[in-house]
């Protein structure tokens, strides 16, 4: 059992890589208007979870610049806040400081390749390698995915979650 998970982790890797070369290909991740909404959202999150956090593990908080570089994101006018999704910006927000836009892209087509995995897995339980990995190729060289994958926004997750629905139905009956 280890050694199939092991192997279906490989594999989910490598269709993420595939995703991801065609991103490199590209020259880097795509951003957009919205982009920057998201990122102000998340920053707005990671400032009300701050003294949270610090709070839970102990940690002295002091006023710093930090902080009031915080405030000053916060008085800006973002008009359309209301429609964005906080949860994707802190995903966008918290991936942009631990590193850049492109660990967001990274783990967005991290996710598309086990979204896509897991449904080719519930059609053809005994799928050989061979054959997740050619549906990739196709999708990295023939369709938008990778291009979805490597936006700063939330657009590759509505049609992930169809697909993971389609998964689960597909796939419920058997368990």
């Amino acid at each position: 059992m280890h050694r199939f998970l092991r192997r279906s982790w490989v594999q989910v890797v490598v269709g993420a890589m595939m995703l991801m070369a065609v991103v490199v290909a590209s020259g880097r991740p795509t951003v957009f208007t919205d982009t920057d909404d998201y990122y102000a959202q998340g920053r707005g999150a990671a400032r009300a979870l701050k003294p949270i956090v610090s709070q839970i593990l102990h940690i002295p908080r002091d006023l710093d610049e930090e902080d009031a570089d915080l405030q000053a994101e916060a008085d800006e006018d973002h008009t359309s806040m209301a429609a964005r999704s906080p949860y994707y910006g802190i995903l966008l927000y918290s991936a942009f400081e631990i590193g850049t836009l492109w660990l967001l892209a990274a783990l967005q087509s991290l996710v598309a390749a086990w979204t896509v995995h897991t449904l080719i897995r519930g059609v053809m339980p005994q799928m050989r390698p061979r054959v997740y990995l050619s549906v990739m190729g196709g999708l990295s060289l023939l369709s938008t995915l990778p291009f979805f994958a490597g936006f700063g926004m939330p657009d590759v997750f509505a049609p992930l979650g169809a697909l993971a629905t389609a998964a689960l139905t597909i796939s419920w009956p058997r368990y």
